[in-house]
């Protein structure tokens, strides 16, 4: 990663943690390896694997928020908060935002309707996957969650 982009991202991860006092912005180690290159779908229910899906949504640092489309609370506060935050940001500013589903009942039409919702920018990857590969791309985060009578549990964490 360039000096530029470290300093990126070290901004936005910044800028995210002091305005999200409850939610942590994790940044990503650079031992931990590459995301894993699982199968997702998007909100046209497009199937690919996540590294096209990264690779075509441009350059930069990635920023991993983890939601559930049907979340009330604090998965449309973070998309809210990811908004505000990296539109103040220059536009010559490279980054990338993978909104990723962990509920494995989302569908296009779910995804479809929470960028809607939460006004995403379209340049932002907003996608699903199976519970295997959600298993797998939650335990690369070390992203827990349970589900108790139809409510998904989980932290509140966005990831760089």
């Amino acid at each position: 990663m360039t000096a530029l982009r470290c300093m990126t991202a070290g901004f936005l991860t910044l800028a995210l943690a002091v305005s999200a006092r409850a939610s942590g912005v994790i940044p990503g180690d650079q031992s931990a390896g590459h995301i894993p290159n699982i199968t997702v779908w998007d909100e046209a229910d497009h199937q690919a694997s996540l590294r096209t899906k990264l690779d075509a949504s441009g350059a930069g640092p990635v920023f991993v928020l983890p939601v559930y489309t049907h979340c009330t609370m604090s998965c449309p506060m973070l998309a809210s908060r990811h908004t505000a935050e990296t539109a103040q940001l220059t536009p010559s500013t490279p980054f990338r935002v993978l909104i990723f589903s962990f509920d494995p009942a989302d569908d296009a039409a779910s995804l479809r309707e929470f960028r809607v919702q939460q006004r995403l920018p379209a340049s932002w990857a907003i996608v699903r996957s199976s519970d295997l590969d959600i298993r797998r791309f939650t335990d690369f985060f070390h992203y827990r969650v349970l589900t108790e009578g139809g409510v998904m549990l989980h932290t509140t964490r966005s990831f760089c």
